[in-house]
């Protein structure tokens, strides 16, 4: 598996997860908001292709969210006056922490830092071939201090 593979399953981790909090949304709460979790949907989206494409400040951005949803799962669940709400709920925070801190941390990794520094295995179909208009042709010339002085 190279770096490239392990961000790529965690990305597909993420958005299958987020799908799934939509879809348990809609069922307990109904379409009302459903747009608001459209966009939460989005932003997950386009920070998982951030994380594919190997951008180092949305690996951070992802990091950071999930840490912040892990811990904010926990002290839902453990301040739960509702004893029944909490057992019924207790389940899904769960499943998204352990979830969540999983990508976190799995991001966090050497293994996975690779593919964001570019040192690990590359996939040469994803960079494009230099083209002749992109390669620079011009000459250096000598600066004009360079000759005086002498």
């Amino acid at each position: 598996m190279t770096p490239k593979t392990f961000v790529t399953l965690i990305a597909v981790l993420l958005i299958a997860c987020s799908a799934s909090v939509i879809a348990a949304y809609v069922a307990r709460f109904g379409f009302g908001k459903i747009w608001t979790q459209g966009i939460r949907f989005a932003l997950t989206c386009a920070l998982s292709v951030s994380l594919i494409r190997g951008w180092s400040p949305g690996r951070w951005i992802i990091v950071v969210l999930m840490g912040l949803s892990s811990a904010l799962a926990v002290i839902l669940m453990l301040s739960s006056v509702n004893v029944a709400a909490a057992g019924q709920l207790g389940v899904e925070f769960i499943a998204l922490t352990v979830i969540y801190g999983a990508c976190a941390i799995g991001l966090l990794t050497p293994f996975a830092g690779r593919h964001f520094s570019g040192s690990g295995a590359e996939d040469l179909e994803s960079k494009p071939l230099p083209t002749p208009s992109s390669m620079s042709t011009k000459s250096i010339e000598p600066s004009q201090n360079e000759g005086e002085g002498r």
